[in-house]
């Protein structure tokens, strides 16, 4: 039997050098799953500073939200409250 996850380069369908593992049998999802990867992304890097820097290094980074705090030297409170109005512009904007 196949294995059914693919790696989709990311590059060459926006140029940022990163690979999407896509696990959909039906190219048409693969496609679709790869093309909203890349909307979010470009969504999130449309955010102002403080709210994409939290959001790229929580979910792109994976990393907690205490680590985040002590890298940007704040408290993880405020990285916990960028993150959510970072989902409630990305819901906004997603939404509409």
């Amino acid at each position: 039997m196949r294995n059914s996850s693919r790696a989709v380069s990311f590059q060459e369908l926006s140029g940022a050098g990163e690979t999407i593992v896509c696990d959909a049998e039906d190219p048409f999802v693969a496609v679709w799953k790869v093309e909203r990867a890349i909307l979010l992304r470009k969504a999130v890097a449309d955010l102002s500073a403080p709210y994409r820097e939290a959001a790229q290094l929580y979910y792109f980074e994976g990393m907690a939200a205490v680590e985040i705090a002590r890298r940007l030297g704040v408290p993880a409170a405020t990285v916990r409250t960028r993150l959510r109005v970072a989902r409630l512009v990305l819901r906004n904007r997603f939404h509409d």
